[in-house]
């Protein structure tokens, strides 16, 4: 119809400010459960037979520093984050820093035959809290995070073999 404004299609996501104190409590209570979860996987895969050798000393260790980390994500003070806009910066760090803790366990599990390259997908799920541009960022953090831990760790992506 002439004259009526058109819908605009632009839009910017919301900001860390525009979603409710529950909301991120809510997000910082998945992301544990999340993260207590991969640790149990972990340490799941240590004791089971049928995959790669692994540095168990060095997983534990990487291991033990992903328990703190999760204990202390749970003892920040949220609200006062919430209060000085800081609660984005800090799930920053916390996923890149599982991100870097997936890759060392996949480095210390045999690199590109590890089974471990699946814990990847945690910070993948949790990017949807991100605006946009985050989590394109977080994605290609995320691809060149495992690329470059296979690439260190001397080989190839190769699938496990049935023999």
């Amino acid at each position: 119809m002439p004259g009526s404004p058109e819908p605009s299609i632009e839009h910017a996501p919301p900001s860390a400010e525009a979603f409710s104190l529950g909301y991120w409590v809510r997000i910082v209570r998945v992301a544990s459960i999340a993260t207590a979860m991969v640790l149990a996987v972990v340490v799941a895969y240590m004791v089971l037979p049928g995959h790669q050798p692994l540095v168990a000393r060095t997983l534990l260790v990487a291991i033990g520093l992903a328990a703190l980390g999760l204990v202390g994500a749970n003892l920040v003070p949220w609200r006062r984050l919430y209060a000085s806009e800081m609660v984005l910066p800090v799930l920053w760090a916390w996923s890149i820093s599982d991100i870097v803790l997936i890759s060392w366990g996949v480095a210390l599990s045999g690199g590109g035959r590890s089974d471990l390259w699946v814990l990847y997908a945690l910070p993948v799920v949790f990017m949807v809290v991100y605006p946009l541009i985050g989590q394109l960022c977080l994605i290609l953090l995320t691809c060149g995070a495992y690329l470059t831990t296979v690439a260190s760790a001397g080989g190839p992506i190769h699938p496990r073999s049935s023999s």
